[in-house]
């Protein structure tokens, strides 16, 4: 007789301003199925009302998610630092042994800047070989290393990874208290420039699995999706930092990559802001060319 394994839950956050990336991210899993199995996805959210859940949910195929929402009070992190691009929300990672149930052994924690462009299985049923999660390495990890001073500030650690994608063995954090050592790390350190994000690397300092890079694609600035052949593009792209593909003004590369998935979701974009993107791309590519004249 075989055994069925527990399907292991996803977790995501995000609050009122995120909401769209939400139904985008959670869209391309949806559709980067390969069977037809219900996943269950558990919230963490700020300031999501009634109204903007019921929307997340029409965005999404029947039957492809059961979403838990699961409101915090976000203001017990004000203290600690975050950069402008970053929300408060960020710290919500660390609550996940706290608010799930007890028999809940492993998630997936996903940011709600991603595009998941594969299905998830492979990454759901890894076996963590004893490690308290697995991560990617962050894009700043080899310049760490490579002693750039841009990057001095970052926690010294073994390796340095992203937390954006993070596969944890939820029993491990509990038992090595990963957030309690996190927290105590931000205490001391209030102004660390990547926040829960540096903590976590510090609480789990060589004891977190390496992924392959494709479950946590971070160049997304630099190299087209389009343009890649579909076989070898990335599972999950990861939009880091400020360059974000849904804002006109940063003339991401993969803008239009990613307004496929968010135009199919509820939130898709109106003529109107079509328009006023169109505007704000061809002024900011004049503004950029401009500089680059006035420079020679």
């Amino acid at each position: 007789m075989t055994t069925r394994m527990t399907p292991v839950p996803l977790v995501l956050a995000c609050d009122g301003a995120y909401i769209m990336p939400l139904a985008t991210t959670l869209r391309s899993i949806a559709e980067s199925r390969t069977t037809t199995q219900t996943l269950e996805a558990y919230v963490i959210c700020s300031g999501v009302g009634n109204e903007l859940r019921a929307q997340v949910a029409a965005s999404l195929p029947a039957g492809a998610f059961t979403l838990k929402w699961i409101d915090i009070d976000v203001g017990r992190f004000d203290r600690f630092f975050t950069l402008p691009h970053l929300s408060k929300m960020t710290f919500a990672r660390l609550l996940i042994p706290d608010i799930l149930a007890a028999d809940v052994k492993k998630v997936l924690y996903l940011d709600v800047d991603l595009l998941i462009l594969a299905d998830l299985g492979p990454l759901l049923e890894m076996d963590l070989d004893g490690k308290a999660m697995a991560a990617v390495h962050d894009r700043g990890d080899a310049k760490m290393k490579r002693g750039d001073p841009d990057f001095d500030n970052l926690p010294r650690v073994q390796d340095y990874f992203n937390c954006g994608v993070l596969l944890i063995d939820i029993e491990r954090w509990r038992q090595e208290q990963v957030p309690q050592r996190a927290l105590a790390f931000l205490e001391s350190h209030p102004r660390t420039p990547f926040g829960d994000q540096d903590a976590l690397n510090v609480a789990t300092d060589g004891r977190w699995k390496i992924l392959d890079p494709k479950w946590n694609f971070q160049r997304h600035a630099l190299e087209s999706l389009a343009q890649m052949n579909p076989a070898q593009r990335p599972y999950i792209v990861h939009f880091v930092m400020a360059e974000k593909p849904w804002i006109a003004r940063m003339l991401n590369v993969n803008a239009a990559f990613y307004d496929r998935y968010r135009g199919r979701t509820l939130f898709r974009r109106s003529l109107r802001q079509r328009a006023v993107d169109l505007a704000t791309v061809a002024g900011e590519r004049a503004k950029r060319a401009l500089r680059l004249l006035l420079r020679r």
